[in-house]
């Protein structure tokens, strides 16, 4: 299991030594999403049993809740994804995109270039919040 690992490491100009820390970090990180997806997945649906014993004004605040939060969590992969240099056409990539331009790309075109930060995606996380907040008020 250390051997591909090692062989990056080595590949990218490290000592081959360094594989175990660079497995251990690996696990760490994968095990950590992991808990954080199942939790997200089993809070979910445990928050949508629950509203549809409410009724239909709780399963569509819930609704709204669950996309609005898979949207934020979108656009935050996409955030730490570009400063890594993991952008649109990358694989795993693509569906973060994919589920955030439609909110990031008409602010980016109306958002003037500021250097080499992008605020379109702070833009689009405030709107997002707006956005939620109206429609749980129209709702509910």
């Amino acid at each position: 299991m250390i051997n591909p690992i090692e062989r990056v490491v080595v590949r990218r100009g490290g000592n081959p030594v360094q594989a175990g820390w660079w497995l251990v970090i690996l696990v760490a990180v994968i095990g950590v999403v992991v808990l954080a997806i199942a939790q997200f997945v089993i809070e979910s649906g445990r928050r949508l049993a629950f509203a549809a014993a409410l009724g239909p004004r709780a399963l569509i605040g819930t609704g709204v809740a669950v996309v609005y939060y898979v949207l934020v969590v979108a656009l935050f992969i996409r955030v730490i994804g570009g400063w890594f240099g993991y952008f649109r056409y990358t694989r795993w990539m693509r569906p973060m995109y994919w589920l955030t331009d439609w909110i990031v790309e008409p602010i980016r075109r109306i958002l003037p270039p500021m250097g080499q930060v992008d605020f379109s995606p702070l833009v689009a996380w405030l709107l997002l919040m707006v956005l939620r907040a109206f429609v749980e008020r129209v709702l509910l």
